[in-house]
Order: C-alpha cells, then sequence, then structure tokens
C-alpha cells in the first residue's frame, strides 16, 4: 500500500530552471509578501538572527521553536532568556518576561502567527527590540499585516521552507550590512542536489532509505554566516511567481481539515484574527504514538518533527506539545487531504469506541 508522507511536497522543480532561461524574473512576486523596505539576500534564516544579536544581550525565546533558532542564538553570544510557550506564543506568554530582556525573538513555528499587534505593544512599552523569524511564515498576516511587519525580519528558504531551495532573506527598515562569507562550491552544489533529487526522495517507495539523509540534513544546525549564492536567488524567485498559489492551496487545505476534523481530535489553531501560512497541518494527541502508529496502517504518515521541542527543558507548555504533537504539510492535492482527514477520522472513531 502507498504510504503518503507527512512531508512537504518539494516546490522547487527542475523544469523551473529550463523555463525561466526564457521567462523574465524578478522580485516583484517576491516582495509583495515582504513589507520591510530594505532587504538582504542571506546564506540562512539562522545567520541572519545571529548577525542581529550582540553578545551577551538577553533575548527573550519561546522555548517550544526550532533547534537551530536556538543554535542562531548561541552562536551570537547572546542570552536567551526561554520564556513558556505552546506552539503559539501568547502576550501574556511574553508579558511575565519582558522586563528581563533587551530583544525579543518571536519564531512562527509551524507557519502560525501570535497576536503580534498586543507583542509588539509590549515591546514598544519597554523599549525592548522585536525580532521576527518567518522562516516558516512567509505571507502569514496578523490583523491583515504581513509577517515581518513587526520588526526586523529574517526569511528561510531551505527546501522544506514555503518556498524551498537554500539560503534566505533579511528585511530591516533600515539599510543592513551583513557580509557573507563566499558560499563554498561543494556544499553549495551539495544542497542543489539535494533540492532537485527531493523530489526522487520523497517518493514514497524510495522514502524509507533515504529518510536518515534527509533527517540529518533538516536538522543540522551549524551556523555558518555564508552569502546567498546568485543561482539560489534565481531558484527562490523562479518560485516565488506562483507563491500566491501555493499559499492559498495549503490555507484552503488546512479550512477543509479544521471543519473535517473538529471534535475527533484536538489540533494547533490560529490565533484570532491572523492568518497563518500553514506550512504545517499540527494534530494534539497525549497518546500520538498509538495515533502515529494506527494511522501508519491506513497509510497515513503523520510524524512530530523532531527538529522542534522545548529548548528550555524544563517547559510545562512546551514540554506538553513537544510530546504530544504530529505534523504533516499541507502543500498537497485536496484529494490526499480528504485521504487524512478521512483516515483521522477512521482512528479517532476507533480509539472512542475501545
Amino acid at each position: 500500500m502507498k504510504t503518503l508522507l507527512a512531508h512537504q511536497r518539494l516546490s522547487c522543480n527542475p523544469l523551473d530552471f529550463l523555463l525561466a532561461q526564457f521567462i523574465p524574473y524578478n522580485e516583484k512576486n517576491l516582495r509583495s509578501f515582504i513589507p520591510k523596505p530594505h532587504v538582504q539576500w542571506i546564506g540562512s534564516a539562522r545567520a541572519g538572527i545571529s548577525y542581529l544579536l550582540s553578545p551577551g544581550e538577553k533575548v527573550g525565546l519561546p522555548s517550544f521553536t526550532c533547534r537551530v533558532v536556538a543554535a542562531a542564538v548561541a552562536h551570537a553570544k547572546a542570552v536567551p532568556v526561554f520564556i513558556d510557550a505552546g506552539a503559539i506564543v501568547k502576550a501574556e506568554d511574553v508579558e511575565k518576561h519582558i522586563a528581563k530582556i533587551d530583544t525579543l525573538l518571536i519564531p512562527y513555528n509551524f507557519g502560525f502567527v501570535p497576536q503580534m499587534d498586543k507583542i509588539a505593544a509590549l515591546c514598544r512599552k519597554h523599549s525592548v527590540r522585536l525580532i521576527e523569524d518567518g522562516a516558516q511564515a512567509l505571507g502569514a498576516t496578523s490583523k491583515g499585516k504581513l509577517c515581518g511587519s513587526f520588526g526586523a525580519a529574517v526569511y528561510s528558504f531551505g527546501i522544506s521552507k514555503n518556498i524551498g531551495f537554500m539560503g534566505g532573506l533579511l528585511a530591516t527598515e533600515s539599510p543592513s550590512f551583513y557580509k557573507g562569507k563566499f558560499y563554498p562550491i561543494l556544499p553549495r552544489y551539495k544542497v542543489y542536489t539535494e533540492a532537485f533529487l527531493a523530489r526522487v526522495f520523497f517518493n514514497p517507495y524510495v522514502y524509507p532509505l533515504t529518510e536518515q539523509l534527509l533527517t540529518h540534513g533538516f536538522s543540522n544546525e551549524n551556523v555558518i554566516p555564508y552569502a546567498m549564492p546568485d543561482f539560489a536567488k534565481y531558484g527562490v524567485l523562479v518560485q516565488a511567481r506562483r507563491y500566491a498559489s501555493m499559499l492559498a492551496l495549503r490555507r484552503s487545505n488546512a479550512a477543509y481539515l479544521m471543519k473535517e476534523l473538529v471534535g475527533h481530535i484536538d489540533f494547533v489553531k490560529p490565533e484570532p484574527e491572523t492568518e497563518p501560512a500553514w506550512l504545517y497541518f499540527v494534530l494534539l494527541h497525549k497518546d500520538r504514538e498509538r495515533i502515529r502508529v494506527s494511522l501508519l496502517k491506513e497509510g497515513i504518515d503523520v510524524r512530530p518533527l523532531h527538529t522542534f521541542g522545548d529548548m528550555s527543558g524544563s517547559g510545562e507548555k512546551a514540554a506538553a506539545v513537544e510530546r504530544n504533537h504530529l505534523a504533516f504539510a499541507l502543500l498537497r492535492s485536496r484529494v490526499e487531504v480528504e485521504q487524512i482527514a478521512a483516515a483521522i477520522k477512521r482512528v479517532m472513531k476507533n480509539e472512542t469506541s475501545h
């Protein structure tokens, strides 16, 4: 039986690079999702975070996030002040720590956005600098304002992100002067090869053999201040031409799943007056491994994202999400989404009948 994989259907298409030789491209499509006036291409979002921080600076960081975010803070020799929070940090979580920090770093986990107007107001009141980690949230909004509207922002174009290839962007109100190292040829072409072959790697029949290789690549925590290669910019911009339709597909699939699954299983829900980028749909269950195994028998692979967890090691809300979450990507056909929803409902019906 064919298994529907949890992971992102990679948006990078080798054919893009052939067709783009004949179709003009520019930053217009991408810039429509980035509200800051000054943007700079960078080798990775984590390098951008590290660049924005200073040694000894006290950085408020929600404790449930991706390991590479905490690694970027450590690389800058800044001091993390962990804020216990669930999948989406709330203003009241931040308020408990706001007087102790110099900078607040908000990662938009899974593409979800907090109520940023409240958080930004707290930062202004306490003269705290705000940095948005939009690595998974390109195009997400809070009260109609795009991710990146509230502070300095970083974005990622790694192969598992909203636009998948490599590198990232730093977006600021004033010009920034990030100077990355030359991206070495061999590591660069390794990333290119992985991006182009990812469609093969994520074939349901091949994935069991390649899973460990890809997992290592996704969880690599190195923070190397590389510059963005020109070819990588090209790879991002050709995909940006269709990003609006990719985002619309994710949001349509999320709306369908929320309607179908309410009352069957708990899941991470958007904050009021926000619109996520919906990179992932995130289920929550106290016995997730049993649910995961049951869904695998139905041909549906949902899984915890092992790069995400409680970075403080002592959070209550963060540890609960780390323990209970299962995720699957939303860039997929409605037919697949309907299969996933039907399988989840069958499994949960069996759960309640036992």
